[in-house]
């Protein structure tokens, strides 16, 4: 298996403007949309934040079961902006997460497998914290790295330690952990 490389910019971009919008509908989407749903469920929140909300998926849903919040998503692709602000009336900000964030904190911020994703998650992670004015919400994947993963443009995965070792080092608290996927999400992802 080759070593993981961070696709760049344009592979989002070119991914996003020409994305097929059925994954976003597909059981491990959905699955993960209704847990994070019920999670947001258990915070208060009158603002939340979903950093690279890609084509607004979670904001759509959140907007749909939390009527009257202040929503706002950021991402690093122009291109999924675009689907997004059509889904859902929110904010939107194009933002690397591993280079800046906004002069702003929002009650609950969203950072849904994206972590993965980026070169520098410790930069990405004391953004994150910048703009936490209450609670993050993270999924990230856990388990063996293994070739389709790499394929999806992922560099790493995630156990508990290593999670929290990184949020404490961004000043942030693990409150909760829960883990969900196999069965059937390996084989699912990796079908997909």
């Amino acid at each position: 298996m080759s070593q993981p490389q961070y696709p760049g910019t344009e592979f989002y971009e070119s991914f996003y403007a020409t994305s097929d919008e059925a994954p976003a509908w597909g059981p491990m989407s959905r699955h993960r949309r209704r847990l994070m749903l019920a999670e947001l469920a258990r915070i208060p929140f009158r603002s939340l934040l979903d950093v690279s909300c890609g084509l607004g998926y979670l904001l759509q849903a959140v907007d749909r079961a939390f009527p009257g919040r202040r929503l706002a998503g950021s991402e690093l692709a122009q291109s999924a902006l675009e689907h997004a602000r059509r889904r859902v009336n929110a904010e939107f900000h194009c933002l690397d997460i591993t280079r800046e964030h906004l002069d702003e904190r929002f009650d609950c911020v969203t950072f849904s497998e994206v972590l993965e994703h980026v070169e520098d998650e410790e930069a990405a992670l004391a953004h994150l914290s910048a703009m936490t004015g209450g609670t993050l919400v993270i999924t990230v994947p856990g388990g063996k790295l293994n070739a389709s993963d790499i394929a999806a443009g992922d560099l790493r995965t995630y156990d508990r330690a290593r999670l929290e070792t990184l949020l404490r080092g961004a000043g942030l608290e693990l409150i909760r952990f829960r883990r969900f996927g196999f069965p059937m999400y390996d084989p699912l992802y990796r079908l997909y």
